[in-house]
């Protein structure tokens, strides 16, 4: 939001959780948001200026942006448990709310953001018990990605 010189790196991020008998959902983040990242309330990483964060989302809101440039946060849910395309859909869009909590104001115009699912199995599991899951191992990824890109000192 205030352009280059005051933006963090990212990079991929990865995740997985096991729920049992063998089964997992794991995900994969390529992240280049628009917004600021945030690991559950605190933000580790977005738009700086020299006094820390400047909290994007609320310029934005306030109507201060200085500079908008191309962003995106992409990435792949999959599961070893059988679902129909439906679900696959459905599994995605879970990925997609763990853009929303990892990633603060996401989805918006200036971002591109996208979430596959896929499963790559036919174990059986209800779809009602990998929609959690499938947000919160995508929210990891988001998180992970800036993680890994360095610390919160580099740009």
């Amino acid at each position: 939001i205030m352009g280059p010189d005051h933006a963090q790196k990212s990079g991929v991020g990865t995740s997985s959780i096991e729920l049992g008998d063998g089964i997992m959902v794991a995900s994969i983040a390529v992240v280049n948001a628009f917004g600021d990242i945030y690991d559950r309330n605190d933000i580790i990483a977005g738009a700086s200026d020299d006094s820390g964060y400047i909290d994007t989302e609320k310029s934005f809101i306030d109507l201060k942006p200085s500079f908008f440039g191309t962003n995106t946060t992409i990435g792949v849910i999959a599961t070893n448990a059988k679902l129909t395309k439906d679900e696959a859909t459905k599994l995605a869009q879970m990925g997609n709310n763990g853009i929303c909590s990892a990633v603060r104001p996401s989805h918006t115009v200036f971002d591109g953001d996208t979430v596959f699912g896929l499963s790559c199995r036919d174990r059986e599991l209800p779809l009602a018990y990998l929609t959690a899951a499938a947000q919160e191992t995508f929210r990891r990824s988001v998180v992970n990605a800036v993680l890994a890109a360095g610390s919160e000192t580099e740009r």
